[in-house]
């Protein structure tokens, strides 16, 4: 446990980085403890403050209710989350999807409303890697039917992911992560990584077939349809990478990786798309991930509550709607700044931030 002058040191290190400039040397604070789950095989650790920005310079002039949804990271075996907070001019509180129990934040706003404004969620993450030992995987009582069945870009039994399973020869194994491997490497070995012209980064299984290329929805949706196909669960997972020189600044977009449920073993990792990009890596993520990143949600097909107009293919960015209608006008951003790992003794008043 932290002791009462640890935590106040880093509520300290949240409060510079809420309410001074966003990366200035006052932003330094501490992470909170890891999890009691934890892995034990997890290796390094990263720790980081992450603002999650939605901005809006002017609505138009007849419009009545404004509504916001954006996803909000939760603690799990290799992340906690703390000092989350939330600044918007309007209403707001947390709810959770149905399906899939991802947290979600609904943001909404009277109209008119006569000056710029903008929906801030800030946190702090720490966040440990996955070292791929194949032992120690999370083992979540999540309904592994849910991860069997197709979702609306990733088919289960379609002829042409049939073919591309012949085509990996995954008939030659018997068991379930040997069948992984071949359809890891066989993916890896016929898509490139590749964001030109359009049709990619819908996380559409049937074009990445069709295309052989995208970027890492197309990767993993057409993983986890060939493993469904198989009767193996696997799931989707997206979220935000950090670069690894860097120690704080803008992320421009975000990043997404899979699992695939192995019985005994649990939710083994994968990021193909990462690996496809740097091939020396290509063992360590399978089964394994690093902690350059932040998870904000699972699943496909998520019905945000409240309802909004449609169900998200995936849900990382915002949605926004005026007047119960789609509303585009809006400018997203996102920070981080590298936080120490060490625990901070300092003295300070208590913090107004909310837990996460």
């Amino acid at each position: 446990m932290l002791s009462k002058q640890a935590l106040m040191g880093c509520a300290i290190g949240v409060y510079f980085f809420l309410s001074s400039s966003l990366f200035s040397e006052q932003s330094k604070g501490c992470c909170p403890p890891p999890a009691k789950n934890i892995r034990k095989a997890a290796s390094k650790e990263r720790c980081f403050s992450f603002l999650y920005q939605v901005s809006f310079a002017s609505l138009p002039a007849k419009g009545k209710l404004l509504r916001v949804w954006v996803p909000v990271p939760q603690s799990n075996e290799n992340q906690v989350i703390s000092h989350v907070r939330v600044q918007w001019p309007g209403t707001y509180r947390f709810t959770r999807d149905r399906k899939y129990g991802n947290k979600i934040l609904y943001a909404q706003l009277k109209l008119p409303y006569s000056k710029p404004f903008s929906l801030r969620l800030s946190f702090v993450v720490r966040r440990q890697s996955i070292a791929p030992k194949f032992a120690n995987y999370p083992k979540s009582p999540a309904k592994l039917s849910d991860y069997l069945a197709p979702n609306s870009k990733v088919p289960v039994g379609h002829k042409k992911i049939r073919s591309h399973l012949h085509q990996a020869k995954v008939e030659k194994f018997s068991t379930p992560m040997q069948k992984a491997r071949a359809v890891y490497d066989y993916i890896i070995d016929q898509l490139r990584y590749d964001k030109s012209g359009i049709g990619w980064g819908r996380g559409d299984a049937l074009w990445a077939c069709d295309n052989k290329r995208g970027n890492c929805t197309d990767y993993h949706s057409l993983f986890i349809s060939m493993m469904r196909t198989l009767k193996i669960p696997a799931r989707f997972e997206i979220g935000f990478p950090l670069p690894e020189n860097k120690t704080k600044g803008e992320i421009r977009g975000y990043h997404c990786w899979g699992y695939f449920y192995i019985q005994k073993l649990g939710w083994v990792p994968v990021d193909i798309s990462e690996a496809d990009k740097h091939p020396k890596k290509k063992e360590f993520f399978f089964g394994g991930l690093d902690a350059h990143r932040v998870a904000f949600s699972v699943g496909r097909d998520i019905e945000l509550v409240p309802p909004s107009q449609e169900r998200q293919n995936f849900f990382i960015y915002p949605v926004v709607e005026l007047d119960q209608r789609p509303y585009k006008e809006y400018k997203r951003r996102f920070y981080f700044s590298d936080l120490s790992l060490k625990v901070k003794e300092a003295k300070a008043p208590s913090s107004s931030s909310e837990g996460g």
